[in-house]
């Protein structure tokens, strides 16, 4: 019986691999080919060339995009918007992808499909759109205008005559890492260089660590820290590159990490804003990942039905969701490190003398949170020590009810101190005149510059007189400013001291910007990212960029330390650190700084910690 089942078995084996073998060798023309469809398309250029090809391929559909690809015309795309054909449009991303459509009239790409007979614009991009056998589709250089009138005869004959046609074969699709001139050996190379560049920071980081130990570091100039914040700002917001995002995080966290040093309080309270920071990141790449299914690497697909999150995942989006959530938090850290490194009341010493108020209540008001979370981390110490835990929302009665009691008696205490010393009471000597003429001078200022930036804006009379009014609005203004600056007298409770340090500082930060303006001038590639089709989703790094990100990093080597800065106040000098040493209220230095009326000669006496 079981010599039965074994020969059935066999035999129906044998039958099946017959007829396979019979499939694979009778009919190798049905294994191995599909049928070949027809689609036109139409392009016409702005001196008014007509181009028109007949495209062929073995998909059942393909985008309207694809189409143009496989017509071996050169083109510049921006994600799914098609900026240049051959040499007509915008020669993205060297200059803007609509770039002439900054001022009437605009002209760009329009997309256009023939429907029973005559052009019907497209109501989706080309990447949207689904071209099958038969279909035609048209692109228009200009300001909208429609295709001529074609005959469908013309362009891809049905009756069997021959026509002007192409193998619409799929090819090598360009990418951003083509566009650079980079291959393979050269994304190596470059990622070669970046690995370099962030270990020379690791080895910076160590060994100034290590040297600064011993001492805790003082303070540059205020003003060499405003131009590493230019600097610094200024590349975290024009780069998009993911590489050159990680180098530039890595420079600025050296710094961070070290200025946390001279200020153990004021690290765990801007620790927590980055914190918060990279907790936006996760949710960006979430985001990302979860809403965007566009990209051919596809890693997971969710069930369809999934609302929202349903569909592919593919690597293309986890890469931008990386990229973007790493371009924030950049930002972030560049400005946590600034106001961690510096104390607000010496950035007050250098806005115009006549926003001397305003520029005391923004200090204020930037240092209001930093403040509020030292302050919660000292009540919840004091409550653990008396054994109190926190279970539930409950448990932050106690909790809350100190910290506004702490943040009122703040207040109260600078409004005090700022009303003692005459804070806004003396100005100079004004008439009623000057007062009325300053006062329609800044307003006329003000107009004339949101004139010019509505005009810039929305296109209205030109670039021409954008500027113009933005020039105008900008010099009555200024203007208004020195005169009201002019009338105000201000004093300095103490004095900063430029050194050799702050000049090695601003020399870097000068250069870098420069490096990072001259990349952007030449073109946009270093800096910009886009993973997704037609682009290479693999990042590029440029070592001009990357060099830029290290110069960042400078103050970290020319820090100097409370000795050096106490040797030279040795000689003479009035430069006080570190700066918690020299007053115990932060509350009277803030009242003191630029404060109309105030008496210098009150408060240059020589305290502990300054000579």
């Amino acid at each position: 019986m079981k010599r039965k089942y074994m020969a059935l078995a066999m035999a129906l084996l044998l039958m099946v691999l017959a007829s396979r073998s019979a499939l694979g060798s009778g009919s190798p023309h049905l294994a191995t080919s599909s049928p070949t469809h027809y689609a036109g398309l139409v392009v016409q250029f702005e001196d008014g060339r007509l181009l028109t090809d007949c495209l062929s391929f073995s998909e059942e559909n393909i985008t309207g995009l694809e189409l143009l690809r496989r017509s071996g015309l050169d083109i510049a795309t921006w994600g799914t918007a098609v900026c240049r054909i051959e040499r007509a449009g915008c020669d993205y991303p060297a200059e803007r992808c609509f770039c002439e459509c900054l001022a009437p009239p605009c002209r760009f790409w329009s997309y256009w499909q023939w429907r029973d007979g005559r052009w019907v614009y497209s109501e989706v991009g080309a990447s949207q759109r689904q071209v099958r056998d038969g279909d035609i589709d048209g692109w228009v250089w200009g300001d909208g205008q429609s295709p001529p009138t074609a005959d469908p005869e013309q362009i891809c004959p049905t009756d069997g005559t021959e026509a002007s046609t192409k193998s619409a074969e799929p090819g090598p699709e360009p990418s951003a890492g083509q566009t650079l001139g980079s291959g393979v050996d050269t994304l190596v190379g470059q990622y070669a260089i970046f690995c370099l560049m962030a270990l020379g920071l690791a080895v910076i980081f160590s060994l100034v660590r290590m040297q600064q130990r011993a001492q805790r570091p003082a303070s540059l100039h205020t003003l060499a820290w405003l131009a590493w914040l230019g600097a610094a700002a200024y590349l975290a917001l024009v780069n998009q590159q993911p590489l050159q995002s990680v180098l530039l995080i890595f420079a600025t966290g050296t710094l961070f990490a070290l200025s946390g040093q001279r200020s153990r309080r004021g690290a765990q309270s801007w620790g927590a804003f980055l914190r918060f920071g990279f907790s936006v990141w996760i949710v960006t790449l979430a985001f990302s990942v979860l809403s965007a299914d566009a990209g051919d690497m596809v890693l997971v697909t969710l069930p369809r039905q999934w609302p929202i999150i349903g569909g592919p995942i593919t690597l293309e989006s986890l890469l931008y969701g990386l990229a973007t959530g790493a371009s924030l938090f950049a930002v972030l850290l560049v400005f946590a490190t600034f106001n961690l490194a510096v104390e607000m009341h010496y950035v007050l010493r250098w806005i115009p003398a006549g926003l001397y108020q305003v520029g005391l209540i923004a200090s204020i008001a930037l240092a209001f949170v930093p403040q509020m979370i030292a302050s919660l981390n000292d009540i919840r110490e004091a409550q653990r020590v008396r054994g109190h835990k926190f279970r539930g929302l409950r448990d932050l009665v106690p909790l809350f009810v100190p910290l506004v009691t702490t943040a009122l008696e703040r207040s109260l205490t600078l409004a005090e101190s700022m009303e003692a010393r005459g804070f806004g009471g003396i100005m100079g000597k004004r008439t009623v005149t000057g007062v009325y003429l300053l006062r329609i001078t800044t307003l006329a200022g003000l107009v004339a510059l949101l004139a010019g930036l509505i005009s810039r804006t929305l296109n209205l009379q030109g670039q021409q007189s954008a500027w113009a009014w933005l020039v105008l609005g900008a010099a009555l203004t200024l203007g208004a400013l020195y005169a009201q600056g002019r009338q105000v007298k201000r004093s300095h409770y103490r004095r900063e001291r430029w050194q050799q340090a702050d000049t090695w500082v601003t020399l870097a930060s000068t250069v870098s910007a420069l490096l990072v303006v001259v990349t952007q001038i030449q073109g946009r590639q270093a800096l910009w990212y886009y993973p997704y089709p037609p682009f290479s989703p693999w990042p590029t790094f440029a070592p001009p960029v990357g060099l830029a990100a290290m110069l960042l990093a400078a103050p970290a080597l020319v820090w100097p330390t409370s000795a050096e800065m106490l040797q030279d106040d040795r000689h003479g000098l009035t430069h006080v650190l570190p700066h918690r040493a020299v007053a115990s209220d932060a509350a009277s230095q803030q009242a003191n700084d630029g404060v109309p009326g105030h008496d210098e000669s009150e408060t240059d006496v020589p305290i502990r910690g300054q000579r």
